[in-house]
């Protein structure tokens, strides 16, 4: 095998045959080909390929117009593989030539990873203290993005819509197939776009007795069980109605602050089943009906309408009441309605024994329409004959409580008359007495 220890310089093509051994630098400047080469130094050339027959095979070109590249080259002369300054470049596609390949290992892994799309026939797995994001502004590293993120926080699995920076806040929603489901707003609220129904029937709950919805807002509500309230039933409609109804029939109605019959009378309660107290500002009813006391607190009053009502401007009505410490039961009147007058009676009726507190304040007791005594301001009239019940026990005034004067046209005494201080000379007035010196009782003519 010869050995050649200076430099050799070849200024053409050269075949070489056999082995050759070159201690020193062999510069060719046309093309160096070999079987096998064997170096201990640098090769400083610009392509390195191989040829087999007559036809083309990829090569390596290790220098590119000068400048600091190197290239990987297909058969049709195409570029495959660029390196050389801070990056390797790929013209064409990367296959693996056996599906037990990895890009990267566990511990040797690639920091990021840049693609338009990415097929997976197998898992596509993110490690501990990962995520998942797909971005709607922006990109991983920018200032300002928007992304929904699928990620794990302290063993709470998250799906997150998420931004930074100028990003707005958007909403997230599910859709099956084409149609909407269900949406998280960009207000933070769960809007539902379908139906909301229990897998199985009478099996779920909405909420438990210790996790209760603040509040539930809904047109309609359709229960088959028990309705069980902790607090009040609030109507926002906009006419302040609230109907309650009894097989699709309307019954009852709570309308402007008021609690109403839908259309017909009903009751409230039942003999059989009485309510136990009832605390009440104010109620309109045909019958009422009283197993207990029918109280009424201190301020208030029993009103028992002739005409209007409580709202009327015009009404007269019946009021008892109490009033600095006194009970009074009078007629009272409001705006044009009439004075009326108050009768009270027995069983019988007027045809009987009666008290009447006519419109004009007189007192009248009567019987049926007789008035046997009228008092008024400041007389008193008797209108039938009047006697004591028990003959000669019953004083008519008093020793101390005398009548002023008696006006009467007879008088018929079984007794004795006592007269004092009558005058002792005729008065001239007719019919009145007088005692004469000598003790005479006499009638003046």
């Amino acid at each position: 095998m010869p050995i050649f220890p200076k430099p050799i310089d070849l200024a053409a093509d050269y075949v070489w045959t056999g082995d050759h051994t070159f201690d020193g630098v062999v510069t060719c400047s046309g093309d160096f080909n070999a079987v096998d080469g064997d170096f201990s130094g640098e090769i400083n050339c610009q392509y390195l390929a191989g040829v087999e027959g007559t036809a083309t095979n990829a090569y390596i070109r290790l220098r590119d117009g000068g400048s600091v590249f190197g290239y990987l080259v297909s058969p049709s002369g195409g570029n495959c593989l660029r390196w050389g300054g801070s990056d390797v470049l790929y013209f064409q596609n990367i296959k693996p030539n056996l599906l037990t390949l990895d890009i990267g290992e566990d511990n040797a892994r690639w920091l990021n990873y840049y693609g338009v799309n990415g097929s997976f026939s197998g898992n596509l797995n993110v490690e501990v203290g990962g995520s998942q994001r797909v971005y709607n502004l922006g990109t991983e590293g920018d200032t300002d993005t928007e992304y929904l993120e699928t990620s794990w926080d302290t063993n709470e699995a998250r799906i997150t819509v998420n931004k930074s920076g100028a990003g707005t806040q958007r909403s997230l929603t599910f859709y099956n197939g084409i149609v909407k489901m269900l949406g998280l707003d960009s207000s933070y609220n769960v809007v539902s776009y379908r139906d909301f129904n229990p897998s199985t029937n009478n099996q779920r709950s909405l909420g438990t007795s210790v996790l209760r919805w603040l509040g539930v807002n809904a047109v309609d509500a359709d229960f088959s069980g028990t309705v069980v309230i902790g607090g009040s039933i609030d109507n926002s409609d906009e006419n302040d109605l609230l109907t309650i109804t009894h097989n699709g029939v309307s019954q009852y109605e709570f309308r402007n602050s008021r609690f109403l019959t839908k259309g017909v009378s009903a009751d409230l309660g039942a003999a059989s089943a009485p309510w136990l107290t009832g605390y009440i500002t104010n109620v309109d009813a045909i019958n009422g009906s009283f197993s207990g006391n029918l109280v009424n607190e201190v301020g208030g009053s029993y009103k028992l309408y002739n005409l209007g009502d409580g709202s009327a401007a015009d009404s007269e009505y019946l009021n008892i009441f109490s009033d600095f410490n006194t009970y009074k039961i009078r007629p009272e009147k409001t705006g044009s309605g009439a004075a009326r007058e108050l009768i009270l009676q027995t069983n019988l009726g007027n045809a009987y024994s009666n008290v009447v507190l006519d419109k004009f304040g007189l007192l009248r007791l009567r019987y049926s329409s007789t008035d046997h005594i009228l008092i008024g301001a400041g007389y008193t009239q008797i209108g039938v004959d009047i006697w004591p019940t028990t003959d000669n026990s019953i004083e008519c005034g008093l020793a101390t409580n005398r009548w002023a004067n008696v006006a009467s046209v007879d008088g018929d005494f079984s007794g004795n008359i006592t007269a004092e201080n009558l005058p002792t000379s005729d008065p001239g007035v007719p019919g009145q007495f007088y005692v004469t010196t000598g003790g005479a009782l006499k009638v003046s003519q």
